[in-house]
């Protein structure tokens, strides 16, 4: 999965999940993104259908099948501007689709598309991913296979102001919605994700970017990463993470203020 979804290679994900393998050498924690290959979306006619389930989401999350998921969403702190402007969504039920109308092999297993509200990552005129957030079961987080190794919000990097890079979408979200004057707010979707050129570059723009994943074991070592892959990133370590503490009724911009002074 983290290979598909994240363009790990194979040493990166197995130690990513904890599983060293015999006979290889452990996967590097310098950074190594430039000896990955060019970066691209997804195929259009995985564009085109994934676009076609967002935004249908997006039509049932304001509907009275989405009332449950917009209520969580507004239970976590979430404006319902802050929801509209990420066009976040809701799938009623699981799906299980023909892989071909995913432009993946006929052979492919079938692409499952789970209940849950979705969240699309649209960057640079692509949508590149579509992560489903799943009311119960694990993992909390899944897509439709074929998905790109996207970086959430990116289209927000560029314009002069700082940079939050969390893990999650909902992490982003929340400090756009708190903080969105003061900083940009991007998610990698993984502790191992973004780690590619063009995101790398992109953050490079940014005069400082808080590296804020959380304080357990995976984001320390995702957060080393990144402070040595960005020159101007600095630690910002959250109270959990931003999303939860927003639903604390933590300040959220208050803690950015404290990471940018």
């Amino acid at each position: 999965m983290l290979r598909q979804r994240d363009g790990l290679g194979f040493r990166e994900a197995a130690a990513a999940v904890g599983k060293p393998i015999e006979g290889r050498r452990p996967a590097s924690s310098t950074p190594r993104a430039s000896q990955t290959p060019p970066l691209t979306p997804p195929s259009s006619v995985w564009q085109s259908r994934a676009e076609a389930v967002a935004v249908e989401a997006e039509g049932a999350l304001w509907a009275p099948q989405g009332v449950r998921a917009l209520a969580y969403l507004r239970g976590r702190g979430f404006a319902d501007e802050t929801i509209r402007d990420a066009r976040l969504g809701y799938v009623p039920e699981d799906r299980r689709e023909n892989p071909e109308a995913w432009g993946l092999a006929a052979d492919h297993l079938p692409v499952w598309v789970p209940r849950g509200v979705a969240i699309p990552w649209r960057t640079c005129g692509a949508i590149w991913r579509l992560n489903v957030r799943r009311p119960t079961g694990s993992p909390k987080y899944c897509g439709p296979a074929g998905s790109g190794n996207g970086l959430y919000g990116a289209d927000g990097i560029g314009h002069g102001l700082p940079a939050v890079l969390v893990e999650g979408e909902l992490d982003a979200l929340a400090v756009a919605q708190q903080a969105g004057d003061l900083v940009s707010a991007v998610a990698t979707g993984s502790t191992c994700g973004g780690r590619r050129d063009q995101w790398v570059r992109l953050l490079c723009t940014a005069p400082v970017v808080l590296v804020a994943f959380d304080a357990d074991d995976p984001g320390e070592q995702a957060a080393d990463w990144w402070l040595a892959a960005l020159p101007t990133a600095k630690r910002a370590v959250p109270e959990g993470d931003p999303a939860a503490m927003l639903e604390a009724g933590a300040d959220v911009r208050v803690w950015v203020e404290g990471g940018l002074a």
